[in-house]
């Protein structure tokens, strides 16, 4: 989908990873480590664009729908994020597919999820995960779980699912994002499961219409839901290049609830309502325009009314 040219001009002039090249033909895995800051850097998951369009007008994002924001370098949900990913590595070599995955929440709809997965060999297979709202800091080693990351000063943890053959968890230790500390130390919450079964694109329509055009079961048709890593100067202003190594810095907006955090820690600020959380979406989220912002402000007010304002705990 994804031809050589539009890769390399897309990790060079969107991405901003000017020697790509030279880090890939000197170890693949340091390359896929360093594209993933460089990727969640620079392509937002958010939910801007959905809630833009007419209601008659939304649909699951096409492969062809899926070439064109990521080329823009606006980014998208998990089918964008994580399938155009997908397209980028395989089109400059790698053996790169998506797998199916079930994010757990209220509203339980099977196939909700879309993963990248990079297989060097049949027993060596990473997984990419830049199309979820939660951090993630490098390629996770399917061929040796579990494996374990820290963000916001808790653990999480991918996992082989103890009592389901071929099903893995990312589960989350310690405590939640927004919130605090489990009170049951043994606490481990599963946030998705997914299987390593490929699946093309196509797959995903039927169950993303939860997503993308069902208002009632959509999350991301009630209120603002967006994710990226980001660098700052001394003076708080945002800068371009993303931090490759140590503790970086990343955003995650859900309802008028906004957690700014790193490896270690984390701030949360709670807002009144959506329209005070648009100054922090314009200042972390650079490219999106005010008004599409504006415009998708105005679908979530109207939400308000059947869903109330959505705070994160």
């Amino acid at each position: 989908m994804l031809t050589s040219e539009e890769a390399e001009s897309f990790l060079t002039n969107v991405l901003k990873f000017k020697n790509w090249r030279e880090v890939l033909e000197g170890d693949k895995l340091e390359f896929l480590r360093v594209l993933v800051p460089y990727y969640a850097h620079n392509l937002y998951f958010h939910n801007v664009c959905m809630n833009i369009v007419p209601s008659a007008e939304r649909r699951v994002p096409t492969a062809q729908d899926i070439v064109s924001a990521g080329l823009s370098g606006i980014g998208g949900a998990c089918i964008t994020q994580n399938t155009f990913l997908t397209y980028l590595l395989q089109a400059i070599g790698f053996n790169s597919y998506t797998v199916s995955g079930f994010v757990h929440g209220p509203r339980n709809t099977p196939d909700n999820h879309v993963i990248c997965i990079v297989e060097f060999s049949p027993e060596e297979k990473y997984l990419l995960e830049l199309g979820v709202a939660l951090p993630f800091a490098e390629p996770v080693p399917m061929h040796k779980l579990p494996f374990t990351q820290t963000a916001a000063g808790f653990r999480y943890r991918y996992k082989k699912a103890d009592d389901r053959e071929g099903v893995f968890y990312r589960v989350q230790l310690d405590g939640a994002l927004f919130g605090g500390e489990f009170e049951d130390k043994s606490t481990e919450y599963v946030r998705y499961e997914f299987t390593m079964k490929p699946q093309p694109v196509e797959f995903f329509q039927e169950p993303l219409v939860a997503v993308f055009i069902d208002v009632d079961t959509s999350i991301f048709l009630q209120h603002p839901f967006m994710f990226r890593y980001f660098e700052e100067d001394d003076s708080g202003n945002l800068v371009d290049e993303p931090n490759i190594s140590g503790d970086r810095k990343w955003i995650l907006i859900r309802g008028v609830s906004v957690l700014i955090g790193t490896d270690k820690g984390k701030e949360v600020k709670h807002y009144d309502n959506y329209d005070q959380v648009k100054p922090v979406i314009l200042k972390h989220f650079p490219k999106f325009r005010e008004e599409d912002v504006e415009k998708a402000l105005e679908c979530w007010n109207t939400s308000v009314v059947k869903y109330g304002y959505f705070k994160a705990r």
